[in-house]
Formats: C-alpha cells, sequence, structure tokens
C-alpha cells in the first residue's frame, strides 16, 4: 500500500493525529473526534471505484455488535477521499507482535486465535464474509496484562474479488498485495480460483492467522507468487510442529481441517474452529471433520493449479498469449466512450483509447486513481483507472 498523504488529511468532525499504519486501501491515522473527545482510528482512502462499495459494505458492517469485533463508529466522504471512523485498540497487531516479540504460547496463541474466531463468528451472523483474515487484521489489546484479541477490517477491507488475480496485485515478502483481492499468504484456494468467497474462505484464513501465531510464519513462507500458488495447489497443509516440535499434535490437526484445499473438508463455522482450540486446552480431543474422497481433492488440486497457479505466472507474463494450462491472460478494457492515453498521470496525450478495446494493467500510482497500461499493439501510458474494468456496458449512443 501507498500511502494516500504524507501529513494528515482533514476529516469533517475529527482532528487527526499520528499516522498509525497502511494497509489494505488505505492508511490509518490515530484521530480525536471533536464532538466527544473520544480517541478512535480513521481509515482514509483515494475515492475509486471501489469508494461506493467499501463505504457500502461499512454501513453494514457497523450493525455488527461483538466485543472482539472493533466496532465501526462512523464512515463518509467528501472531494477525492472517503473514510471510515474506527475504535482505537492499544497495542499491535498479531503480525508486527510476532515479528517483535516472536511466536505466542501454544496455549496463549489458542485463546487469542479462539476469540477472533468469536468475533468471525459474529461477523458471519450478521450476513458479513470478512475476506481478508490475516494476521494483521487481529489487533492484541496489551492493556490488562493478558492479551486480548479484537477482529478488524471485516466487510471492508477487500471486496469480492474479480475472476482470477487482480492485474495490480503485487507480491511482497511479506504477503501484502496492493490490490483488494486479499492477502496472497492467507487466501483460500477457491479466493485465488475467483470462486465466490464464503465463510469457510475466512476459516482458512484464520487457520493461517493460528499457523502464524504458534510458529511467527505466514504458512507458506516462499519467496515468489508462482512458489506459493504451486503449494496452495500441491503441498499438504503446513505443520506448525515442524517449527515448534514440543507443540501437541492436535494443533496441526485443526491447522489442517482449516487450510483444507476444498472448503467441504474444513471447519463448518468459525465457532467450530473456537471449539476444537478449547478442546485442546482443556485436555480434551477436537472435534474435526472428515476429510473428502481422494478422487474429489485431486479435483480440486487440479482446479488450483489450472487456475491460481496459471495465473500467478500470468502476474509475472502478462503479455504471453496463452500459459499452456489454459488460464486467460490478466487483461482489462477500456470502459469510457473514448480515453486519453498519457507519458505520465494527468501529462500530455500521446494516443486514445477505444471503448471496448482491450489492454494490460502493469501497475498504478499511489493514489490508484492511474493505471499504466499496454495496449494491443505495444503502446504504453497512463489512463483513468476507473475506466479500466474486467468487461464494458454498451458505449452510449450517439
Amino acid at each position: 500500500m501507498t500511502p494516500v498523504s504524507s501529513s494528515p488529511p482533514t476529516v469533517p468532525g475529527y482532528t487527526l493525529g499520528t499516522e498509525l499504519g497502511r494497509g489494505g486501501m488505505g492508511t490509518v491515522w490515530s484521530a480525536v473526534e471533536d464532538a466527544t473527545g473520544a480517541v478512535v482510528a480513521i481509515k482514509i482512502f483515494s475515492t475509486t471505484g471501489d469508494a461506493a462499495t467499501l463505504l457500502a459494505e461499512a454501513h453494514r458492517a457497523s450493525a455488527v455488535d461483538h466485543p472482539g469485533v472493533v466496532r465501526v463508529r462512523d464512515h463518509g466522504g467528501a472531494d477525492d477521499l472517503a473514510w471510515i471512523v474506527m475504535d482505537q485498540v492499544p497495542g499491535r497487531d498479531l503480525r508486527r507482535y510476532v515479528v517483535e516479540a516472536g511466536p505466542l504460547p501454544p496455549a496463549e496463541a489458542a485463546r487469542v486465535v479462539a476469540e477472533a474466531a468469536d468475533a468471525l463468528e459474529a461477523v458471519h451472523a450478521a450476513g458479513l464474509v470478512h475476506r481478508d483474515v490475516k494476521p494483521g487484521n487481529v489487533l492484541l489489546d496489551e492493556t490488562g496484562g493478558a492479551l486480548s484479541a479484537r477482529l478488524a477490517d471485516f466487510g471492508i477491507a477487500a471486496p469480492v474479488p474479480p475472476p482470477g488475480l487482480t492485474e495490480d496485485s503485487v507480491w511482497a515478502r511479506t504477503g501484502e498485495p496492493s490490490a483488494a483481492a486479499g492477502t496472497f499468504a492467507y487466501m483460500a484456494p477457491e479466493q485465488w480460483r475467483g470462486e465466490p468467497v464464503t465463510a469457510r474462505s475466512d476459516i482458512y484464513g484464520l487457520g493461517g492467522v493460528l499457523y502464524t501465531a504458534l510458529t511467527g510464519e505466514p504458512p507458506y513462507p516462499d519467496e515468489s507468487l508462482p512458489e506459493l500458488a504451486y503449494n496452495l495447489a500441491v503441498s499438504p497443509p503446513p505443520r506448525a510442529r515442524d517449527r515448534a516440535p514440543e507443540l501437541p499434535r492436535a494443533y496441526d490437526d485443526v491447522i489442517a481441517a482449516a487450510l483444507a484445499k476444498d472448503p467441504r473438508d474444513r471447519l463448518g463455522s468459525a465457532a467450530d474452529l473456537a471449539e476444537a482450540l478449547r478442546a485442546i486446552t482443556a485436555g480434551r480431543a477436537p472435534v474435526l471433520p472428515r476429510r473428502s474422497a481422494p478422487g474429489r481433492r485431486l479435483l480440486s488440486i487440479a482446479a488450483l493449479i489450472l487456475t491460481g497457479f496459471g495465473a500467478a505466472i500470468l502476474v509475472w507474463h502478462p503479455w504471453s498469449a496463452h500459459s499452456g494450462t489454459g488460464a486467460r491472460p490478466l487483461r482489462r478494457v477500456v470502459c469510457a466512450e473514448d480515453l486519453e492515453l498519457r507519458d505520465a498521470p494527468r501529462g500530455a496525450q500521446t494516443g486514445i483509447l477505444h471503448h471496448g478495446e482491450v489492454v494490460g494493467v502493469l501497475k498504478r500510482d499511489h493514489s490508484q486513481r492511474w493505471a499504466y497500461i499496454r495496449t494491443g499493439d505495444g503502446h504504453r501510458g497512463w489512463v483513468l483507472g476507473t475506466s479500466v474494468r474486467p468487461a464494458c456496458a454498451p458505449p452510449t449512443p450517439g
């Protein structure tokens, strides 16, 4: 994620202070509500084609009432910015915590992830799917001694992704993409395939969170996107005991049940995952689902290889006519009536693109409003990104 602003922007009714972090689609600032004096966190992002969807999701999310969920207090927009106001949680997120302090003790990891699962169950009961469950969205309240988990950014951090990986998703060692498709290291296989994202997709992400809490590493700490896609397609779920041999085997059993490649093989709900972890800490055997027949698992693996892994290769070679896997090249079409191709964002015009012309998006600028594209005949330049989409409506007559 690149910063929306280098200094605090203006949000009516709030006085902004220090920057708390960057992630998802915006920058998070500490702020004080002018009317009440309450200390809050405000996520601010540039207005794009997704802004209306994000604010609509924020409105729905504000109805979720659970102590383990970071409450959405307010939302709005003006000019080229939109914002979402949330409770501010004292402490670090789980990703930062394990980097700075190391893995959590097993019983504490189980308790923290079970609390996050309770919160996720409330989100699902409200009809929302989180879509981006990861350690960075599990905030740890460090006041009062014991850690307490709060789930953040539910239903607003990542809209349902378009088919395949988005063309401006960028793999980094931290697992953070620049686009809103989700965080690669914690995305379920069906999310890579562009299939509908469901509550069981969130359970996959929570299984990855459990693995990270116990080991300090993402489930597949690969150096490249193709390696990650290959492991998601072929490798069995990682075992935490390979990094922490003292762990009871039951933890690996729960991780495997959450990270199953076929959603039907996963734990049925976030509540089931919470109960399984509490059973382990109480000395009981967790209740886990039976795995599917090998034939069904092989079909699921093959589907991921043909789509997710093929799409991952195409991220690095977006102009291949075909990949040999049957995956489609990552392309978009121009949806404006006509669109100027420029040598820089807001720069000089170098050409005209026409409605329905197929282009490929290579990257976006820091504001996410401009896209750097390549046309079918090999020309490159900058265009307004909101007019470059997977599909177009028919052009306006006249």
